[in-house]
């Protein structure tokens, strides 16, 4: 406190808030005291309410998501289902899967499902397959890992249809944060941070697949 103090009066003397320094030096203590005083519940009120406005909006996407199956939203959720669920939340809201799929052992999306590079790491056990209609949903110790879908009809929370292409999600999230995998004429597009892949098995900039997973810190390209 008495270092933010000395930073405070040096800074109130350049800036000439001060008349002169040669008033009555308990006044300006108790006048610098005061400001300080105001000016951190003004810091906490303000972080209060930003923390409020972040919870709020976050808890209010969960929510869109697990109403509206059209809605894909970056490491949160799509298909009504969220990362985290439980598979007893899942078939509440999507009903029993067509097939499951269990191993015995852990395995991992990237280098199961699409013969990729270990890139990201996406363990799962179990699949929920839901066909055209829901995708799949991949479950690791019980919980949603990973949840794959196709682009019909599907728009991310910020307005991007899914339907429009590769390159209309690039031109949107730009490409600083953008792993691009290829192999032959497929092509994987991965924003580790944002906590979405997107597949174009024919590399005619269609997107035959997302993926939704948390966000993970980025990779070298």
């Amino acid at each position: 406190m008495i270092q933010n103090r000395s930073i405070s009066i040096q800074k109130l003397q350049e800036t000439k808030f001060l008349f002169t320094i040669t008033k009555n030096l308990k006044l300006i203590q108790k006048e610098l005291f005061m400001k300080f005083r105001k000016s951190k519940s003004a810091l906490a009120l303000i972080l209060t309410c930003f923390s409020a406005v972040v919870y709020g909006s976050s808890h209010n996407l969960s929510n869109r998501v697990q109403n509206d199956e059209t809605l894909v939203i970056p490491g949160i959720g799509a298909e009504k289902v969220l990362i985290d669920d439980n598979k007893e939340n899942v078939i509440a809201r999507l009903g029993s899967p067509i097939r499951v799929v269990t191993f015995e052992n852990a395995q991992e999306v990237f280098t199961t499902i699409f013969q990729l590079p270990p890139e990201l790491h996406i363990p799962f056990e179990d699949i929920y397959y839901y066909g055209n209609e829901h995708g799949i949903i991949f479950f690791h110790k019980g919980n949603v890992s990973a949840i794959g879908g196709f682009a019909k009809k599907r728009v991310t929370h910020d307005g991007v249809s899914l339907e429009n292409g590769i390159q209309r999600v690039i031109f949107h999230y730009g490409n600083e944060e953008l792993l691009t995998l290829a192999k032959g004429k497929h092509r994987a597009y991965i924003y580790f941070q944002k906590g979405i892949a997107l597949f174009d098995d024919n590399g005619d900039d269609g997107i035959d697949l997302y993926l939704i997973f948390k966000p993970h810190p980025a990779r070298n390209k």
